[in-house]
């Protein structure tokens, strides 16, 4: 399925307002639990979803530490990968999705485990967001 249809479909079914922009320039959809995911076209069947887990990783090396060690217990299991901005500083988390056999279904699927993989990292990096639970993005469905 296209890309841009699938972000599409999927802001609106979430109540955001729709997209503006060029796609490929990407889109910022921010649930109401203060979670925000940014998504951007990068191909004919691709899509490339990013979120900031911390402006900053407090604690120095140890925290550094730290947190590739639970990368690395993650990595078997985590399709998402963390990295650190060079140009930021940020830490940031980012999927990149396949969307050529793929339907809204999927796709739902794919935002509800990257949300809940943004929620697991935001709460281990001393980020804004402690989850309390997994997070379904339909359960963060504006009124």
């Amino acid at each position: 399925m296209d890309p841009q249809d699938l972000i599409l479909d999927f802001a609106r079914r979430m109540e955001f307002d729709e997209p503006q922009q060029d796609l490929r320039e990407g889109c910022e959809l921010a649930f109401e639990d203060g979670l925000a995911v940014r998504c951007r076209v990068t191909g004919r069947q691709e899509v490339l979803v990013s979120a900031v887990v911390a402006a900053s990783l407090p604690g120095g090396d140890d925290a550094l530490k730290r947190l590739l060690a639970l990368n690395l217990g993650r990595a078997s299991r985590q399709r998402e990968v963390l990295a650190a901005d060079r140009a930021t500083g940020e830490i940031v988390l980012f999927a990149k999705v396949r969307t050529d056999a793929m339907d809204h279904d999927g796709f739902d699927a794919v935002m509800e485990r990257f949300l809940n993989a943004l929620d697991f990292w935001k709460t281990n990096t001393g980020g804004e967001r402690a989850g309390s639970g997994p997070v379904s993005p339909f359960s963060m469905v504006r009124p």
